[in-house]
Protein backbone atom coordinates (compact mmCIF):
# COMPACT_ATOMS: atom_id res chain seq x y z
CA UNK A 1 0.00 0.00 0.00
CA UNK A 2 2.90 2.54 0.64
CA UNK A 3 4.38 2.12 -2.72
CA UNK A 4 0.44 3.00 -4.32
CA UNK A 5 0.90 5.94 -2.00
CA UNK A 6 4.12 7.17 -2.94
CA UNK A 7 2.96 6.24 -6.97
CA UNK A 8 0.13 8.66 -6.24
CA UNK A 9 2.43 11.34 -5.01
CA UNK A 10 4.99 10.85 -8.37
CA UNK A 11 1.55 11.45 -9.68
CA UNK A 12 0.34 14.29 -8.39
CA UNK A 13 3.44 16.06 -8.66
CA UNK A 14 3.84 15.54 -12.39
CA UNK A 15 0.71 17.52 -12.54
CA UNK A 16 1.79 20.81 -11.21
CA UNK A 17 5.49 20.15 -12.24
CA UNK A 18 6.08 19.33 -16.20
CA UNK A 19 9.67 19.75 -16.23
CA UNK A 20 11.76 16.86 -17.23
CA UNK A 21 9.11 14.51 -17.23
CA UNK A 22 9.56 10.34 -16.91
CA UNK A 23 7.30 8.29 -18.62
CA UNK A 24 4.33 6.81 -16.77
CA UNK A 25 2.68 4.75 -19.47
CA UNK A 26 4.99 2.80 -21.31
CA UNK A 27 3.50 0.66 -24.30
CA UNK A 28 6.11 -2.44 -24.91
CA UNK A 29 5.28 -4.20 -28.33
CA UNK A 30 7.42 -7.45 -26.71
CA UNK A 31 7.42 -9.79 -30.20
CA UNK A 32 6.82 -9.05 -34.12
CA UNK A 33 5.22 -12.58 -34.26
CA UNK A 34 1.38 -13.28 -34.29
CA UNK A 35 -0.09 -15.70 -35.30
CA UNK A 36 -3.39 -14.28 -37.80
CA UNK A 37 -3.68 -11.75 -39.74
CA UNK A 38 -6.33 -9.46 -39.04
CA UNK A 39 -8.11 -7.03 -41.61
CA UNK A 40 -7.53 -4.08 -39.44
CA UNK A 41 -4.41 -4.51 -38.00
CA UNK A 42 -2.15 -0.89 -37.77
CA UNK A 43 1.04 -2.13 -36.94
CA UNK A 44 1.33 -5.14 -40.05
CA UNK A 45 4.09 -3.04 -41.60
CA UNK A 46 5.65 -1.05 -38.85
CA UNK A 47 8.78 -3.47 -38.71
CA UNK A 48 9.90 -4.66 -42.11
CA UNK A 49 10.88 -7.69 -40.42
CA UNK A 50 6.61 -8.34 -39.86
CA UNK A 51 6.29 -8.58 -43.60
CA UNK A 52 8.67 -11.77 -43.86
CA UNK A 53 9.05 -15.23 -42.27
CA UNK A 54 11.72 -13.77 -39.14
CA UNK A 55 8.84 -12.88 -36.85
CA UNK A 56 10.44 -12.87 -33.77
CA UNK A 57 14.10 -13.43 -34.81
CA UNK A 58 14.99 -9.92 -33.83
CA UNK A 59 12.91 -9.62 -30.77
CA UNK A 60 14.78 -7.98 -27.77
CA UNK A 61 16.13 -10.92 -25.27
CA UNK A 62 15.19 -10.48 -21.41
CA UNK A 63 18.67 -9.91 -21.02
CA UNK A 64 18.28 -6.86 -23.21
CA UNK A 65 14.87 -6.02 -21.20
CA UNK A 66 16.43 -6.19 -17.96
CA UNK A 67 18.97 -3.74 -18.86
CA UNK A 68 16.99 -1.62 -20.38
CA UNK A 69 14.31 -1.94 -17.35
CA UNK A 70 17.13 -0.88 -14.84
CA UNK A 71 18.24 2.39 -17.13
CA UNK A 72 14.59 3.48 -16.78
CA UNK A 73 13.11 5.08 -13.79
CA UNK A 74 9.92 3.76 -11.96
CA UNK A 75 6.53 3.89 -13.87
CA UNK A 76 3.18 3.47 -13.45
CA UNK A 77 1.13 1.34 -16.10
CA UNK A 78 2.86 -1.00 -18.70
CA UNK A 79 1.00 -2.16 -21.61
CA UNK A 80 2.66 -5.57 -23.05
CA UNK A 81 1.52 -5.53 -26.79
CA UNK A 82 2.80 -7.38 -29.91
CA UNK A 83 2.65 -9.13 -32.29
CA UNK A 84 0.66 -11.40 -30.54
CA UNK A 85 2.51 -11.08 -26.89
CA UNK A 86 1.44 -14.29 -25.78
CA UNK A 87 3.55 -16.04 -28.54
CA UNK A 88 6.56 -15.45 -25.71
CA UNK A 89 7.15 -18.38 -23.52
CA UNK A 90 9.02 -15.84 -21.58
CA UNK A 91 5.85 -13.38 -20.95
CA UNK A 92 6.00 -13.80 -16.91
CA UNK A 93 9.64 -13.03 -16.73
CA UNK A 94 8.91 -9.43 -18.84
CA UNK A 95 6.29 -9.11 -16.67
CA UNK A 96 8.45 -9.54 -13.67
CA UNK A 97 11.61 -7.40 -14.79
CA UNK A 98 9.03 -4.19 -14.85
CA UNK A 99 7.43 -4.88 -11.95
CA UNK A 100 10.85 -5.50 -10.02
CA UNK A 101 13.37 -2.72 -11.42
CA UNK A 102 10.06 0.02 -11.92
CA UNK A 103 7.36 -0.79 -9.25
CA UNK A 104 4.99 -1.20 -12.08
CA UNK A 105 1.23 -0.65 -10.55
CA UNK A 106 -1.03 -1.69 -13.73
CA UNK A 107 -0.17 -4.21 -16.26
CA UNK A 108 -2.32 -4.46 -19.60
CA UNK A 109 -1.74 -7.22 -22.25
CA UNK A 110 -4.25 -7.23 -25.53
CA UNK A 111 -4.79 -10.25 -26.93
CA UNK A 112 -6.68 -12.17 -29.28
CA UNK A 113 -7.35 -14.85 -27.46
CA UNK A 114 -6.71 -18.20 -29.18
CA UNK A 115 -3.76 -19.17 -27.63
CA UNK A 116 -5.70 -20.32 -24.58
CA UNK A 117 -3.70 -22.53 -22.69
CA UNK A 118 -0.34 -20.50 -22.97
CA UNK A 119 -2.61 -17.23 -22.34
CA UNK A 120 -3.74 -18.98 -19.03
CA UNK A 121 -0.45 -20.20 -17.85
CA UNK A 122 1.35 -17.17 -18.35
CA UNK A 123 -1.33 -14.68 -16.48
CA UNK A 124 -1.37 -16.85 -13.63
CA UNK A 125 2.34 -17.26 -13.70
CA UNK A 126 2.15 -13.07 -13.78
CA UNK A 127 -0.20 -13.24 -10.55
CA UNK A 128 1.40 -15.12 -8.51
CA UNK A 129 5.28 -13.60 -9.16
CA UNK A 130 3.86 -9.90 -9.02
CA UNK A 131 1.78 -10.43 -5.86
CA UNK A 132 0.45 -6.49 -5.97
CA UNK A 133 0.58 -6.22 -9.54
CA UNK A 134 -3.09 -5.29 -10.87
CA UNK A 135 -3.21 -7.37 -14.01
CA UNK A 136 -5.58 -6.42 -16.93
CA UNK A 137 -5.80 -8.93 -19.78
CA UNK A 138 -8.37 -7.79 -22.83
CA UNK A 139 -9.50 -10.18 -25.26
CA UNK A 140 -10.17 -8.71 -28.68
CA UNK A 141 -14.30 -9.49 -30.11
CA UNK A 142 -14.90 -7.85 -33.31
CA UNK A 143 -17.61 -10.02 -34.24
CA UNK A 144 -19.99 -12.52 -33.33
CA UNK A 145 -19.35 -16.15 -34.63
CA UNK A 146 -18.35 -15.91 -38.72
CA UNK A 147 -17.91 -11.82 -38.56
CA UNK A 148 -15.03 -12.30 -35.96
CA UNK A 149 -13.31 -15.05 -37.78
CA UNK A 150 -13.82 -13.43 -40.75
CA UNK A 151 -11.99 -10.14 -39.36
CA UNK A 152 -9.09 -11.95 -37.79
CA UNK A 153 -8.33 -14.60 -40.85
CA UNK A 154 -7.62 -17.21 -38.34
CA UNK A 155 -9.53 -20.96 -37.84
CA UNK A 156 -12.14 -20.49 -35.29
CA UNK A 157 -10.83 -17.35 -33.59
CA UNK A 158 -14.39 -16.53 -32.02
CA UNK A 159 -14.91 -19.46 -30.07
CA UNK A 160 -11.35 -19.76 -29.03
CA UNK A 161 -11.19 -16.07 -27.38
CA UNK A 162 -14.59 -16.91 -26.30
CA UNK A 163 -12.78 -19.99 -23.98
CA UNK A 164 -10.26 -18.11 -22.99
CA UNK A 165 -12.41 -15.19 -21.52
CA UNK A 166 -14.28 -17.41 -19.44
CA UNK A 167 -11.17 -19.90 -18.43
CA UNK A 168 -9.58 -16.25 -17.72
CA UNK A 169 -12.40 -15.40 -15.28
CA UNK A 170 -12.21 -18.32 -13.45
CA UNK A 171 -8.68 -17.92 -12.48
CA UNK A 172 -9.92 -14.53 -11.39
CA UNK A 173 -11.80 -16.63 -8.32
CA UNK A 174 -8.65 -17.09 -6.80
CA UNK A 175 -6.89 -13.37 -8.06
CA UNK A 176 -9.27 -10.81 -7.42
CA UNK A 177 -6.09 -8.20 -8.91
CA UNK A 178 -6.94 -10.27 -12.57
CA UNK A 179 -9.26 -8.16 -14.56
CA UNK A 180 -10.99 -9.31 -17.73
CA UNK A 181 -11.78 -6.89 -20.24
CA UNK A 182 -12.75 -6.87 -23.88
CA UNK A 183 -11.69 -4.98 -26.69
CA UNK A 184 -13.64 -4.69 -29.82
CA UNK A 185 -12.29 -2.30 -32.96
CA UNK A 186 -14.83 -0.06 -34.65
CA UNK A 187 -13.97 -0.86 -38.42
CA UNK A 188 -15.78 -0.65 -41.89
CA UNK A 189 -16.37 -4.42 -41.32
CA UNK A 190 -18.43 -4.73 -38.53
CA UNK A 191 -19.67 -1.03 -37.60
CA UNK A 192 -23.26 -1.91 -38.51
CA UNK A 193 -23.05 -4.87 -35.47
CA UNK A 194 -21.48 -2.98 -32.92
CA UNK A 195 -25.05 -2.64 -30.97
CA UNK A 196 -25.50 -6.37 -31.00
CA UNK A 197 -21.34 -6.86 -30.32
CA UNK A 198 -21.89 -4.67 -26.87
CA UNK A 199 -24.89 -6.62 -25.89
CA UNK A 200 -23.69 -10.18 -26.29
CA UNK A 201 -20.33 -8.74 -24.34
CA UNK A 202 -22.07 -6.89 -21.82
CA UNK A 203 -25.13 -9.90 -21.22
CA UNK A 204 -23.19 -13.16 -21.90
CA UNK A 205 -19.23 -12.35 -21.45
CA UNK A 206 -19.52 -10.12 -18.44
CA UNK A 207 -16.01 -8.45 -18.60
CA UNK A 208 -14.95 -6.53 -16.09
CA UNK A 209 -14.45 -3.56 -18.60
CA UNK A 210 -15.54 -3.44 -22.15
CA UNK A 211 -13.51 -0.97 -24.13
CA UNK A 212 -14.40 0.16 -28.24
CA UNK A 213 -11.50 1.33 -30.01
CA UNK A 214 -11.71 3.10 -33.67
CA UNK A 215 -9.27 1.71 -36.46
CA UNK A 216 -6.47 3.84 -36.52
CA UNK A 217 -2.96 4.00 -38.29
CA UNK A 218 -2.61 1.91 -42.01
CA UNK A 219 -4.41 -0.76 -41.45
CA UNK A 220 -3.56 -4.53 -43.23
CA UNK A 221 -7.16 -3.51 -45.72
CA UNK A 222 -7.15 0.06 -46.02
CA UNK A 223 -10.83 0.07 -46.23
CA UNK A 224 -11.10 -0.80 -42.63
CA UNK A 225 -10.99 2.66 -41.62
CA UNK A 226 -13.39 4.29 -43.76
CA UNK A 227 -15.77 4.46 -41.19
CA UNK A 228 -18.66 6.11 -39.96
CA UNK A 229 -18.32 7.99 -36.41
CA UNK A 230 -22.19 7.52 -35.32
CA UNK A 231 -22.09 4.22 -34.75
CA UNK A 232 -19.22 4.39 -32.75
CA UNK A 233 -21.33 7.50 -31.01
CA UNK A 234 -24.35 5.78 -30.41
CA UNK A 235 -22.33 2.44 -28.60
CA UNK A 236 -20.86 4.87 -26.57
CA UNK A 237 -23.60 6.68 -25.58
CA UNK A 238 -24.98 3.00 -24.35
CA UNK A 239 -21.62 2.19 -23.13
CA UNK A 240 -21.52 5.85 -20.48
CA UNK A 241 -25.11 4.89 -19.39
CA UNK A 242 -23.88 1.41 -17.82
CA UNK A 243 -20.88 2.64 -16.49
CA UNK A 244 -22.19 5.25 -14.79
CA UNK A 245 -25.05 2.77 -13.37
CA UNK A 246 -23.22 -0.06 -12.54
CA UNK A 247 -23.92 -2.70 -15.15
CA UNK A 248 -20.16 -3.49 -16.17
CA UNK A 249 -17.84 -4.50 -13.31
CA UNK A 250 -15.56 -1.59 -13.92
CA UNK A 251 -12.25 -1.82 -11.59
CA UNK A 252 -13.63 -1.57 -8.45
CA UNK A 253 -10.38 -3.24 -6.55
CA UNK A 254 -8.00 -0.75 -8.16
CA UNK A 255 -7.43 2.51 -6.01
CA UNK A 256 -9.64 5.53 -7.31
CA UNK A 257 -11.85 3.23 -9.75
CA UNK A 258 -14.43 6.03 -9.91
CA UNK A 259 -11.75 8.07 -11.61
CA UNK A 260 -10.54 5.39 -13.88
CA UNK A 261 -14.16 4.79 -15.04
CA UNK A 262 -14.79 8.31 -15.88
CA UNK A 263 -11.54 9.08 -17.65
CA UNK A 264 -12.77 5.94 -19.85
CA UNK A 265 -16.32 7.76 -20.57
CA UNK A 266 -14.14 10.47 -20.87
CA UNK A 267 -12.08 9.21 -23.19
CA UNK A 268 -15.27 8.07 -25.61
CA UNK A 269 -16.60 11.90 -25.63
CA UNK A 270 -12.87 12.82 -26.52
CA UNK A 271 -12.71 10.39 -29.62
CA UNK A 272 -15.71 11.75 -31.32
CA UNK A 273 -14.69 15.28 -31.06
CA UNK A 274 -11.17 14.74 -32.24
CA UNK A 275 -12.22 12.27 -34.69
CA UNK A 276 -15.25 15.64 -36.05
CA UNK A 277 -13.57 18.14 -35.08
CA UNK A 278 -9.59 18.00 -34.79
CA UNK A 279 -7.25 19.08 -32.03
CA UNK A 280 -8.74 19.16 -28.85
CA UNK A 281 -5.75 18.44 -25.54
CA UNK A 282 -2.46 18.85 -25.46
CA UNK A 283 -0.76 15.51 -26.18
CA UNK A 284 1.89 13.99 -23.64
CA UNK A 285 3.67 11.81 -26.55
CA UNK A 286 7.54 11.60 -25.40
CA UNK A 287 6.68 13.34 -22.24
CA UNK A 288 4.55 10.89 -19.73
CA UNK A 289 3.82 8.14 -22.66
CA UNK A 290 6.56 6.56 -25.33
CA UNK A 291 6.39 3.28 -26.89
CA UNK A 292 9.09 0.70 -26.91
CA UNK A 293 9.28 -1.76 -29.64
CA UNK A 294 10.53 -5.52 -30.26
CA UNK A 295 13.69 -4.72 -32.00
CA UNK A 296 14.64 -1.82 -29.52
CA UNK A 297 13.37 1.01 -31.65
CA UNK A 298 12.06 3.74 -29.14
CA UNK A 299 8.70 6.61 -30.41
CA UNK A 300 6.96 8.57 -28.44
CA UNK A 301 3.75 7.31 -29.86
CA UNK A 302 2.70 4.50 -32.12
CA UNK A 303 1.32 6.73 -34.92
CA UNK A 304 3.96 8.91 -35.26
CA UNK A 305 6.01 6.75 -37.32
CA UNK A 306 8.27 9.38 -38.83
CA UNK A 307 9.65 10.16 -35.62
CA UNK A 308 11.53 7.54 -34.32
CA UNK A 309 13.70 8.67 -31.16
CA UNK A 310 16.43 5.80 -31.66
CA UNK A 311 17.27 2.13 -31.06
CA UNK A 312 17.73 0.56 -27.73
CA UNK A 313 20.60 -1.68 -29.02
CA UNK A 314 22.21 1.36 -30.58
CA UNK A 315 22.81 3.45 -27.02
CA UNK A 316 23.96 -0.01 -24.72
CA UNK A 317 20.11 -0.33 -23.48
CA UNK A 318 19.96 2.90 -22.16
CA UNK A 319 17.31 4.40 -22.43
CA UNK A 320 17.43 7.75 -20.68
CA UNK A 321 20.13 8.13 -23.22
CA UNK A 322 16.99 8.86 -25.70
CA UNK A 323 14.30 10.05 -23.27
CA UNK A 324 17.16 13.40 -22.59
CA UNK A 325 18.46 13.24 -26.54
CA UNK A 326 18.13 16.44 -28.09
CA UNK A 327 16.22 14.68 -30.84
CA UNK A 328 13.76 13.59 -28.70
CA UNK A 329 13.12 17.39 -27.23
CA UNK A 330 12.86 18.65 -30.74
CA UNK A 331 10.48 15.74 -31.30
CA UNK A 332 8.49 17.04 -28.48
CA UNK A 333 8.57 20.79 -29.31
CA UNK A 334 7.10 19.84 -32.77
CA UNK A 335 3.97 17.75 -31.16
CA UNK A 336 3.02 20.90 -29.26
CA UNK A 337 3.48 23.26 -31.85
CA UNK A 338 2.14 21.64 -33.96
CA UNK A 339 -0.86 20.77 -31.71
CA UNK A 340 -0.84 16.89 -33.09
CA UNK A 341 -3.50 14.95 -31.99
CA UNK A 342 -5.31 11.58 -33.29
CA UNK A 343 -8.21 8.88 -31.78
CA UNK A 344 -5.43 6.55 -29.81
CA UNK A 345 -7.02 5.07 -27.12
CA UNK A 346 -4.06 4.12 -25.36
CA UNK A 347 -2.39 7.84 -24.80
CA UNK A 348 -5.52 9.51 -24.68
CA UNK A 349 -6.34 8.61 -20.77
CA UNK A 350 -2.76 9.86 -19.23
CA UNK A 351 -4.06 12.97 -22.06
CA UNK A 352 -7.08 13.74 -20.26
CA UNK A 353 -5.69 13.06 -16.43
CA UNK A 354 -2.95 15.43 -17.28
CA UNK A 355 -5.31 18.37 -18.86
CA UNK A 356 -6.70 21.00 -16.30
CA UNK A 357 -9.83 21.47 -18.47
CA UNK A 358 -10.84 17.95 -18.07
CA UNK A 359 -10.50 17.70 -14.35
CA UNK A 360 -14.41 19.41 -13.68
CA UNK A 361 -15.53 16.91 -15.77
CA UNK A 362 -13.78 13.75 -14.45
CA UNK A 363 -14.96 15.10 -10.82
CA UNK A 364 -18.61 15.04 -11.65
CA UNK A 365 -18.93 11.85 -13.60
CA UNK A 366 -16.89 10.37 -10.65
CA UNK A 367 -19.22 11.83 -7.89
CA UNK A 368 -22.16 10.42 -10.26
CA UNK A 369 -20.87 7.11 -10.63
CA UNK A 370 -20.51 6.96 -6.62
CA UNK A 371 -23.82 7.94 -6.44
CA UNK A 372 -25.33 5.18 -8.34
CA UNK A 373 -23.29 2.63 -6.70
CA UNK A 374 -24.54 3.62 -3.21
CA UNK A 375 -28.15 3.23 -4.23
Amino acid sequence: MLTKWLTLGRLFKKYFWRYNLQPEYVIFQSTSRCNLHCKHCFLWQGNQEWQNTNQGKYDLTLKEITKISQSMKDFFFLNIGGGEPFTRSDLPQIAKIFYTNNHVQNLLIPTNGTLTKKILASTEAILKNCPNLNVHIDVSIDGIGPLHNKIREGNDTFNKAIKTIYELKKLNTNYPRLMVGTITAHMTYNQQHLGEIYSYIKTRLKPDSPTIALTRGTPRQPQAKDINIDYYRKLTQTMERDFIQGKVAGFKNVLFWPLIMSTKILMHQMVIATYTKGYQIPCLAGRLNVVIYSNGDVYPCEMLTDQKIGNLREVDYNFQKLWQSTKLKRIVKKIVKTKCFCTHECHLPMNILYAPQSLPKLLILSLKILAHHRQ
